[in-house]
């Protein structure tokens, strides 16, 4: 959202420019493919990946495309939202087979490209998930569900460390210490400099085997003292982070609920098609 103008996108390949204050339409734009990544907004352009791996730029005035950057086409649509970073004058993206590229933001000129995923088997291409991207001083942070974390310098492309966490859940940075939680439940912690592992915990180690593979985080959110992880079966875990231990598990629904996040000193979680809120 800028200046009263909310940018969306639907699942027909169609953007729109909405008013916030009554919802009219101001303007829409028909797209050749559907879009499949977050809406980040510089200035007076947003930019949006479509379903080809195509970065493009556009006006937020009219709709109008500024520029865009092809890159390799997918074999399958990714299940996961792709992610969007901008600093300073680079604007770094992922796409769904796991290149990681950096464009000048005003020309769409390219930067630098990295490859994270080496595989050419059309099986793990298609459950290939990375973790949003996240910047952090002069570092770009992601990991992805083949077992890969990785620091990569912002400006350059070039990888600072690899570490071995399977994880596509966005990571959290405090400090010199990074958090995140792998997708059969270990909770890491992280040391932002050269990638050490400091320390490693089971949030799931007093399920059954059979649970155990039924259930996986869907994101966490941290302050000093706990971390709330969020599951795919309904649960909402409260993990002490000093120690490790679980305090509480809350069951919140059945089915899969969303990653919590915190504003005005409550909590909110989203399941089905409801909002919740937690005290």
């Amino acid at each position: 959202m800028i200046n009263d103008k909310l940018i969306i996108v639907d699942n027909l390949s169609k953007l729109y420019s909405l008013d916030v204050k009554d919802g009219s339409i101001l303007w829409s734009k028909n797209h050749k493919t559907p879009f499949n990544s977050q809406i980040k907004i510089f200035k007076k352009h947003f930019f949006t990946i479509d379903s080809n791996n195509t970065f493009i730029c556009y006006s937020i005035k009219n709709g109008r495309e500024i520029w865009s950057y092809e890159t390799e086409k997918p074999f399958v649509n990714s299940t996961k939202k792709l992610s969007i970073i901008i600093k300073d004058d680079l604007v770094i993206f992922n796409n769904s087979i796991g290149d990681i590229t950096g464009l000048n933001i005003q020309s769409g000129a390219l930067e630098w490209q990295i490859s994270t995923q080496d595989t050419e088997s059309f099986i793990e291409l298609i459950d290939f998930k990375t973790s949003d991207l996240v910047v952090n001083e002069d570092s770009i942070f992601f990991s992805n569900n083949k077992n890969n974390f990785y620091s990569v310098d912002f400006a350059t492309g070039s990888i600072n460390w690899k570490q071995k966490v399977d994880s596509f859940i966005k990571p959290t940075i405090i400090g010199n210490l990074i958090f995140t939680i792998s997708e059969d439940g270990y909770f890491f912690i992280i040391e932002k400099k050269n990638g050490n592992i400091i320390r490693i915990n089971n949030i799931f180690k007093n399920f059954k085997k059979s649970k155990k593979n039924t259930i996986y985080p869907t994101g966490f959110i941290l302050n000093h003292k706990e971390v709330f992880i969020s599951t795919s079966k309904g649960k909402l875990f409260t993990m002490n982070l000093e120690n490790g231990n679980i305090n509480n598990i809350i069951k919140i629904d059945n089915n899969k609920i969303s990653r919590p996040w915190i504003k005005n000193n409550n909590m909110y979680l989203i399941k089905d098609n409801s909002i919740l809120k937690l005290n």
